[in-house]
């Protein structure tokens, strides 16, 4: 299971059917402990545990886990009366992928990029993604104006950096030549000179 993939398709899912505040955080939590449980089909905790996790109060989880079973998001299956129950997530990416009528056209952009084009018919959303690790950005006015500040930044950087290392260079050259003189001395109306 692909945890952003499925975050991203409940939010869809949640811009058509919103949800109360609660499911969606108990939604959150059982997503948690089942990424913690490696992403098995069924998982079974307690209801203390997912009320402490989830900051719920005993009504509320109630209701948010009536809420997420009625819309067919969890499956809750009771194992008795001294144990846990088991929880099933519905796998959302899959779901909305299948559930709602997509237009897609694939494409061809500067003879290297393909862009997925989608219209959903129902909202008439368009999403346009580009399949590249690397977007085409050339020609963005503010894309350029950004690039052309960091190289001005970058190259006002290395300008102090070579002006410090040729002060200090000099600097040395000062502290040589400075030694120097001060290593010649008299001694014995003869010049000795220490290096």
């Amino acid at each position: 299971m692909n945890y952003i993939k499925e975050i991203n398709a409940f939010y869809d899912l949640m811009e058509r059917e919103p949800l109360s505040a609660s499911a969606v955080n108990l939604w959150h939590t059982l997503m948690h402990i089942n990424n913690k449980a490696a992403w098995i089909e069924e998982f079974t905790v307690s209801a203390t545990v997912l009320k402490l996790k989830g900051g719920l109060t005993d009504s509320s989880f109630k209701r948010a886990r009536k809420e997420l079973e009625e819309r067919g998001l969890v499956k809750c299956r009771s194992n008795g009366r001294n144990s846990a129950p088991s929880y099933k997530m519905k796998r959302l990416y899959k779901m909305n992928c299948a559930a709602f009528e997509e237009k897609t056209a694939v494409e061809e952009i500067d003879g290297k990029q393909e862009a997925d084009h989608t219209m959903n018919q129902q909202t008439g959303f368009h999403l346009n993604r580009l399949t590249n690790d690397q977007p085409n950005l050339q020609g963005n006015p503010q894309i350029d104006r950004q690039t052309n500040l960091l190289n001005k930044q970058k190259e006002i950087k290395q300008n102090k950096e070579n002006e410090m290392k040729r002060k200090s260079c000099l600097m040395r050259l000062y502290f040589i030549k400075r030694t120097l003189e001060w290593s010649v001395h008299y001694s014995g109306g003869t010049i000795v000179m220490d290096l």
